[in-house]
Parts: structure tokens; C-alpha cells; sequence
């Protein structure tokens, strides 16, 4: 342990650990500038309520036919979330603040980590219409820049099917391996024309916007749009037309569905249940955000896995501990295969 180190962890934090949280947290910002690394910003997983009762024997158990980088993403996650649970419970935090904790002794290789997606995010953004470009999109692609070669080749001249396009940073992504269409659901009217003002100003044409939510069956549901996102339910905010993506697909004509990427607030496992038949009929490649809730984290592996069969699958964290991300592609996709 260098010196700075040492009167960092050793005396002047847990003097101030003496004081009250609001006043701690301050200072503790001052000796994290002045004293070094080993201590850093934790944001406070926003959807940590969700994952109160769900246990690592639980995830360990479903989860056992993947890698053990597959496992300690799912566990990491898991124990961000029961942390976040507990600090909020014990120190009266809100779910939007983040606090100072000892980060590296936590969750090790966590600040190189998010070092590394924020340099390459600020370097992806420069010369783009995106001001500020998430790591999901902007370093990880939602998932594609880890994939094998050959999957990328599976992909490519096929029709992307982008749910929950946001203001067209995924699509401004995708774009980049030579989809022949990408569809690009969005059911927030504000996203929807951020979306396709974005796509003009990039210059890319063959992004075709659809207004409207994804979920297992047709209908309509009420839109929340906040600081945090937007999010689907029954009550508050407006009412928008929510699809099937099985349903939408046979009432139009496209090509051969190569991927599908969702990240939906949420409402990820009706969505697979509402995709199964394009699914199992186009075999596309599967890039799902399983971090909102209870039932995306343990509902859609297991669904698939019993509804698709010969696929592989790998999990990643696409955002420091989260944007945790199921990857799925078909076994004849695999460079083993």
C-alpha cells in the first residue's frame, strides 16, 4: 500500500466515517480527488427493488450451463442491486443519487472497467450528432464488438429488428454491419422524432421508424417518460399502440430477420414471448437487456432455452456492473459448429 493509500484508508476516511452521511459523502468526494483512485462514485443501481428476493443459488442454478465470465457478471449484478437494496434502506438515499465507497475493494477491475467505456464512448461520439453516447451503443455496440467474426457475417445483409430505439443511437450503431433494413420500434413520440432527425443527419437511410411498444400480445398501454427512461405499464402518461413483433411481422413484408436487439424497461420477457415464431423461424441473433426486473433476469434464458433450441448464449455487462445483456446466437452461426 503506497502512501497516499495508507492516509486515505487508513486515517482520513474513517475519521470522516465519524461524521454525518450528507457531510461524509462531501468529503469523502475531496479526498477521492486528492488521494487516488481506490475510492470512486457508486451509482446506485436504479432497479435494485426488483431483485430483493432473488438469490445467487437461484441464478447459479438456472444459469449453470454458461461460462463462469457468464456467472460473475449475473452475480456481480446481483450483489450491486442487494448493496443498492440495503444502502438505500439504511441511509434514507434516493434512487437517482450515487455515493463514495471503496469501489475497487468491492467490485475489483470495476473503475479500469468504466475508465475504459468512457474513453472509448467519448471517442466514438466526436464527429457524431450524439452529444453523449451510452457504452452499450457506443463501446460495446450492444454486444456485437464481443461477438465471433462469424456471427458477424451470419448477420449481415439482413433485416435488424431495434426495440426500444431510444433517439437512434443503437440504430447509428447497428447500421455499421450492413443490415438490409433496420426497424426501429419506439413508442415514445419525443424519442421517435429525436430518432429519425438523428438518422437524417448521419446520413442513413434504411432505418424504418415504427411508433409503437413490443409485448406478447396487441393492444394498448400507458407511457411514463422521465429523467430515468420511459417505461410501459397501466397507469400514468399516455396511451401508445403496443405490437406483437410475431404479429407486425406477418402483417408486413420483409426479409429474413438477422438480429434482434431489445432493451424495453422491463418488458423484455413479454417481448420474447411475443417474437418466439420469428424466432424460431429466422434463427436471428439476440442481443436482450435482462436488468430491469426479476422476470427478464431469470425468465428469458430459461424461456428460450426451452422454446429455442440450439443456441448459445454468453452474458455481459455493457455499462460497469450493468446494461447486463443476454447475447444468443444459433449454434450454426458458431465458429465451433
Amino acid at each position: 500500500m503506497g502512501l497516499k493509500s495508507f492516509l486515505r484508508d487508513r486515517i482520513l476516511f474513517p475519521l470522516i466515517d465519524l461524521l454525518p452521511f450528507s457531510l461524509k459523502n462531501k468529503l469523502k468526494m475531496v479526498g477521492t480527488c486528492c488521494f487516488g483512485e481506490g475510492w470512486g462514485y457508486f451509482y446506485l443501481a436504479l432497479f435494485a427493488e426488483e431483485f430483493e428476493n432473488v438469490s445467487q443459488d437461484e441464478v447459479k442454478k438456472l444459469y449453470s450451463g454458461l461460462s463462469e465470465h457468464s456467472l460473475k457478471v449475473l452475480l456481480d449484478y446481483l450483489r450491486y442491486c442487494h448493496l443498492t437494496a440495503e444502502l438505500r434502506k439504511n441511509m434514507d438515499i434516493g434512487k437517482n443519487d450515487s455515493i463514495i465507497v471503496p469501489m475497487e475493494n468491492l467490485f475489483p477491475g470495476l473503475n479500469g472497467k468504466k475508465s475504459f467505456e468512457e474513453e472509448v464512448c467519448r471517442k466514438f461520439a466526436a464527429g457524431t450528432c450524439f452529444k453523449n453516447i451510452a457504452s452499450e451503443s457506443g463501446c460495446y455496440h450492444h454486444g456485437l464488438t464481443l461477438v465471433q467474426p462469424e456471427v458477424l457475417k451470419y448477420i449481415k445483409n439482413k433485416v435488424f429488428v431495434d426495440l426500444g430505439a431510444f433517439n437512434g443511437d443503437s440504430a447509428f450503431v447497428l447500421a455499421k454491419y450492413d443490415p438490409e433494413k433496420i426497424l426501429a420500434f419506439e413508442p415514445s413520440v419525443i424519442n421517435g422524432e429525436l430518432c429519425r432527425r438523428n438518422m437524417e443527419k448521419s446520413g442513413i437511410g434504411n432505418v424504418e421508424i415504427i411508433q409503437a411498444g413490443v409485448a406478447d400480445e396487441f393492444g394498448t398501454m400507458q407511457l411514463s417518460e422521465n429523467e430515468s427512461g420511459t417505461s410501459l405499464g397501466d397507469n400514468g402518461g399516455y396511451e401508445v399502440e403496443v405490437v406483437t413483433v410475431d404479429g407486425f411481422l406477418q402483417q408486413h413484408t420483409y426479409g429474413k430477420i438477422g438480429l434482434i436487439k431489445a432493451d424495453l424497461e422491463g418488458m423484455g420477457l413479454k417481448m420474447v414471448k411475443g417474437a418466439v415464431e420469428t424466432i424460431k423461424r429466422d434463427r436471428p441473433v439476440l442481443l436482450l437487456a435482462i436488468y430491469h426486473n426479476k422476470d427478464e433476469f431469470m425468465g428469458i434464458y430459461e424461456f428460450l432455452k426451452k422454446n429455442v433450441p440450439d443456441y448459445c448464449y454468453r452474458v455481459e455487462a455493457l455499462s460497469g456492473l450493468s446494461e447486463v445483456t443476454l447475447i444468443a446466437w444459433p449454434e450454426e452461426a458458431d465458429a465451433k459448429h
